[in-house]
């Protein structure tokens, strides 16, 4: 059910992926695990956590879409004048079966098809653009596992790493990694859903 304040939506997001925190504490710390069990739940951790943000990305745009005020007090300009939040829904979706709020790109340019300027969607996403198409990439790989996901996701592991790996790891192997340049101890599934939270605020203004 959707919230009616952007503030109950920021809420609720923060506190879904700060449990999601906890549960990958929890996978790494329990030694009765085997590797492969735990890259099997550091995916599932990852997997939902991006449910989680697509969900929020697409309830806080619908609400700006409605004018609401975001954390601060800013109010956007919406071009659409929905009567409420499932017509605003309608209106955007139109002819499309679904709508996706998984590719940061769509979501800029529908926020500046939308909203006066894009914000503060566009500004919020653009910052993190590459970071949250990497988590696409991954989110695909692992979903559907198909010849242009691999494609994709092996490409984000040469970039990542700087040669391309004699032996590609799972997606839950390299969320289990340490990032580089990050702290010692902030894996990339720490490191994305940390990002996540910072988009989270962003986009909430």
């Amino acid at each position: 059910m959707a919230r009616i304040k952007i503030s109950a939506a920021h809420r609720d997001f923060t506190a879904e992926l700060n449990s999601l925190i906890r549960l990958d504490s929890i996978n790494q710390s329990n030694t009765g695990l085997s590797k492969g069990q735990l890259e099997l739940l550091t995916e599932g951790v990852f997997l939902s956590a991006f449910r989680a943000y697509e969900n929020y990305v697409e309830e806080v745009f619908i609400l700006y879409t409605l004018e609401k005020n975001g954390l601060s007090g800013f109010k956007p300009k919406s071009y659409l004048k929905p009567r409420s939040y499932n017509h605003s829904r309608d209106l955007i979706r139109s002819s499309m079966p679904f709508l996706d709020w998984s590719n940061p790109e769509s979501v800029m340019e529908r926020a500046s098809i939308y909203l006066s300027s894009g914000e503060p969607l566009r500004t919020a996403i653009a910052g993190a653009n590459r970071d949250l198409q990497d988590m696409k990439t991954l989110r695909n790989q692992i979903a559907h596992n198909s010849k242009e996901s691999k494609i994709k996701y092996a490409k984000l592991l040469r970039r990542e790493y700087g040669t391309a790996p004699l032996n590609i790891p799972s997606p839950g192997r390299h969320l289990l990694k340490t990032a580089p340049g990050r702290s010692p101890t902030e894996h990339y599934l720490a490191f994305y859903i940390n990002t996540l939270l910072s988009v989270g605020v962003a986009i909430a203004a």
